[in-house]
């Protein structure tokens, strides 16, 4: 488990709700969890009346090398000291954990979907409230649409060079059109794709 301290940040609240024209809960903690086979991103946002505190950013890391069970008992040893990191609480905390899909992969999905019921089992007694919340709809909820993005950014495919598809289109990464609307947006920058996700999750949490 890696505590990334580099990032804090204070996002003015009337602001943000204009933005996403939602109300914001006040006097809240959210922690937002991008699960993944890997690297699980985590951010967590504490909120007052006036401001949305980014607080903690951080990542728990497993090898797909590794035996399950291994991966699976480091992983509920990370959550445990990650709760050591977490403020007093004196505020509402809501867990926000992304919903496994279904990929073409299943081992995938079996990491995923162990990883993300660690989360919710681990913190039964730790947060108030948990839900479970898919990465479109959690994006949707902030703003983001991925085509209009791709067009206020301006962001033009690169062609396949070789092969029976040369010429054509190449596929646009999510992740960089993703980051580029957290800069536009919120003036934020954030060096792990898997921590902006965890940021998105938990903002999400904030207009439940």
């Amino acid at each position: 488990i890696r505590i990334l301290t580099s990032m804090y940040k204070k996002l003015n609240i009337e602001k943000i709700e204009n933005i996403l024209d939602k109300s914001i809960r006040h006097d809240a903690i959210v922690i937002g969890w991008d699960c993944a086979e890997s690297t699980t991103g985590i951010c967590v946002l504490r909120s007052n009346s006036k401001d949305i505190e980014i607080i903690l950013l951080d990542t728990i890391t497993t090898s797909s090398k590794d035996d399950m069970k291994n991966r699976l008992d480091f992983f509920v040893m990370a959550l445990d000291k990650f709760k050591q990191k977490l403020p007093e609480k004196k505020e509402w905390r809501i867990n926000v954990i992304e919903q496994p899909f279904l990929s073409t992969n299943p081992f995938s999905y079996e990491a995923l979907a162990r990883f993300s019921t660690a989360i919710y089992l681990s913190f039964k007694k730790d947060v108030d409230y948990q839900v479970f919340m898919g990465a479109n709809s959690a994006r949707s909820k902030i703003g983001f649409n991925l085509n209009k993005e791709i067009e206020k950014q301006g962001i033009k495919p690169d062609k396949i060079s070789r092969g029976k598809n040369k010429g054509k289109d190449k596929k646009i990464d999510n992740k960089l059109v993703i980051a580029g609307f957290l800069k536009r947006v919120f003036d934020i920058n954030f060096s792990e794709h898997d921590i902006a996700d965890g940021f998105i999750l938990a903002l999400a949490g904030l207009t439940i």
